[in-house]
């Protein structure tokens, strides 16, 4: 397995690209990439990638989707003015992959099935169960694009990915599978690689002693916490970081960053493990609005974070992917990784640094990563979730 990365910021789309393949050209030796990843912001022109792309790497499964202002590697945060992109190529003449895209619509589960079920005929392994199910799409109907991939490829498949992003939450975001676009869409790319795949999905928040059930909720809408409104509710644990919306409603994203919502969803050892959920506006009647779907009586802890430890968790998160092998000594060959936006955002002038830690914890191994609008990954005991202001890390290793 030879694996590989590239990037650029230049603002011009075929500049970009060029400086980018001749990087991956020269690493690769000349060989043509098995599977490739394009992360890209979404001021580059979609289809002009995905044609040039595809020209590249004819016989590769391609995987494309747009990254909030940029992504990253080993060289670091790649974003100039809004333009940056990353390519991730392996070369695995032993391995499988495949990646398939639907028209999200209205039936999202239906849309991850048909898709995984292009990315298995693709890769020649329909009916079986891959290492790792990665994906990516439209924000929006996360948890319905996991049900439907659970439903096909049962309970125990692994799940990881992020939701298409733009630069400034306008929906502006695109997706792209083997040459195709769209903008409401589900990719999804099956991997069954000659190495092991170790993962963990993690944050970089701590809980606070503050918590209360969901009294009434729908989908992404919670109305009551405790029998409260739930903004006001919210307002009280957070000593007033949302009283200006409280009065007339309005966003709060920005402002909630650092204090999102989260759920017990598993456990290593006896180390509680979270799925957070971001408040992203408040309603005139007091409802908070989520990223992430929630349910009644769902027990909701006030999270908190800092941009130190939103710097510095993405090595613990690494090293947890590392430990969830049975490898004695697993070496890294290879990484893929899911940073949040709102996080990205937060940190943006310590990107560098949060790259720089992830180099180190994973042996300098080639890694992508992308700034997603909601992250996708797979607890060990709990399985695959949908959260939001998290970290996926899925790594290729061999004893």
């Amino acid at each position: 397995m030879n694996i590989a990365t590239s990037w650029s910021t230049d603002s011009d789309v075929e500049q970009a690209l060029a400086d980018a393949l001749k990087s991956l050209d020269s690493q690769l030796g000349g060989a043509t990439p098995d599977y490739l990843i394009c992360n890209h912001s979404a001021t580059y022109n979609a289809a002009d990638l995905a044609k040039a792309l595809q020209v590249y790497a004819p016989k590769a499964a391609l995987h494309q989707t747009s990254s909030c202002l940029g992504a990253m590697t080993n060289a670091g945060f790649h974003s100039d003015n809004g333009y940056g992109l990353a390519l991730f190529a392996i070369v695995d003449a032993a391995a499988s992959f495949g990646v398939g895209m639907a028209p999200l619509g209205e039936e999202a589960a239906a849309a991850a099935m048909q898709a995984a079920e292009q990315a298995l005929a693709q890769a020649d392994r329909p009916g079986e169960l891959p290492q790792m199910v990665w994906i990516s799409s439209t924000p929006g109907q996360e948890e319905a694009v996991i049900a439907g991939l659970k439903s096909l490829m049962g309970p125990n498949v692994a799940i990881a990915g992020g939701s298409a992003a733009d630069n400034e939450v306008k929906g502006e975001w695109w997706l792209g599978g083997n040459g195709a676009i769209a903008q409401d869409a589900v990719v999804v790319s099956v991997l069954f690689p000659s190495c092991s795949i170790g993962f963990a999905f993690h944050s970089g928040y701590d809980p606070t002693q503050k918590a209360a059930v969901v009294s009434d909720a729908e989908g992404r809408m919670i109305h009551r916490l405790n029998n409260r409104p739930a903004a006001e509710v919210y307002n009280e644990w957070t000593q007033g970081l949302i009283q200006e919306q409280m009065e007339r409603g309005g966003n709060i994203l920005g402002l909630t960053t650092l204090a999102p919502l989260g759920r017990v969803a598993d456990h290593i050892g006896k180390v509680p493990q979270y799925q957070l959920s971001h408040p992203d506006s408040v309603s005139a009647g007091g409802s908070l609005s989520m990223f992430s779907n929630i349910a009644i009586d769902d027990e909701l802890v006030l999270m908190q974070g800092s941009p130190e430890t939103l710097t510095r968790r993405i090595g613990r998160v690494a090293k947890s992917a590392r430990n969830s092998t049975p490898l004695e000594h697993p070496k890294v060959l290879g990484a893929m990784v899911i940073y949040c936006a709102g996080c990205m955002l937060t940190v943006t002038d310590r990107m560098n640094e949060v790259a720089q830690i992830l180099d180190e914890s994973i042996d300098k191994a080639p890694f992508i990563g992308a700034f997603t609008f909601g992250e996708q990954g797979s607890f060990l005991q709990a399985g695959p979730k949908h959260g939001n202001l998290m970290i996926s890390v899925m790594l290729f290793l061999e004893e």
